[in-house]
């Protein structure tokens, strides 16, 4: 069940972010998804970090697995990503990318329809789902190997998820920090 979108979610933003939301489930960040070489720095979290994964792929490899830093992050890089690989990833059923296509279209008129801060707000949701409720478990290859980040057991507000948030924030800092030529 994706708790991530919820029928109280329609009427929030487009029918196409709707379908494109119920395409990927909440995952946590494991080994199998950090990334080596140069310029892979911003991809790592800590194990157990809240992610989305496509529920087409994710369990095959890290393919279809996003695990956006902020809400805006979420809002701005994250749903373009996630839209490029529904749309050319070959496991998504014909019929699923067939509806995307249809309501890519209709999106104009829906979002004339909609306040400017539609899609803001609606990510902020997501996020909050995400990262603050998170009434959604992992399943069971979903649970990260054993690492000292990561306590399964600590879900409490200070815990170690808002120590993995807020680290992975300071990363994203730093790495804004380090394209911009260092402090100002």
């Amino acid at each position: 069940k994706n708790l991530l979108v919820r029928p109280s979610d329609r009427g929030l933003c487009t029918d196409y972010v709707l379908l494109m939301m119920q395409q990927v489930r909440p995952c946590r960040f494991r080994k199998s998804d950090r990334r080596a070489g140069p310029g892979s720095r911003g991809r790592d979290r800590v194990m157990g970090f809240p992610g989305l994964a496509s529920i087409h792929d994710a369990n095959k490899n890290s393919l279809g697995r996003y695990f956006p830093v902020t809400a805006k992050n979420l809002t701005d890089n994250t749903s373009n990503s996630l839209q490029a690989h529904i749309a050319a990833c070959s496991k998504v059923p014909e019929p699923i990318q067939a509806s995307l296509a249809y309501l890519n279209h209709r999106a104009s008129l829906q979002k004339a329809e909609l306040s400017g801060s539609w899609k803001k707000a609606f990510f902020q949701k997501v996020w909050d789902r995400l990262h603050t409720e998170r009434d959604w478990t992992p399943l069971e290859d979903e649970i990260p190997e054993a690492d000292e980040d990561y306590d399964s057991g600590n879900d409490e507000e200070g815990g170690k998820y808002a120590q993995a948030d807020n680290e992975a924030a300071e990363d994203d800092d730093e790495d804004a920090k380090d394209e911009e030529g260092g402090e100002k």
